[in-house]
């Protein structure tokens, strides 16, 4: 039987990507990220967050396959504070 693992990915920048956890299932990898709610997600990124889900087989495997992708930007709230939210690429 193939095992699937499930990688949540920083890809906010164009030139690389960087790991921020893998999961058994596809479920456990969203609710992570939604956990974060107005959170920043990555610590890599400034203004501007990319985070997607990639399924990939345990073993050899290719690229793997995108299955989840949530794009954020920061804006500050009326007490100044830097908070995180949802866009729609």
């Amino acid at each position: 039987m193939e095992q699937k693992i499930y990688e949540v990915i920083d890809t906010s920048d164009d030139d690389m990507y960087f790991p921020l956890g893998i999961f058994l299932d596809f479920d456990s990898a969203k609710k992570a990220i939604e956990d974060f709610g107005e959170d920043q997600i990555s610590d890599r990124a400034e203004e501007y967050e990319e985070i997607k889900i990639m399924e990939r087989k345990v073993g050899w495997d290719d690229n793997g396959k995108e299955v989840f992708v949530q794009n954020r930007e920061s804006y500050e709230d009326k007490d100044g504070e830097t908070l995180w939210r949802r866009v729609d690429s």
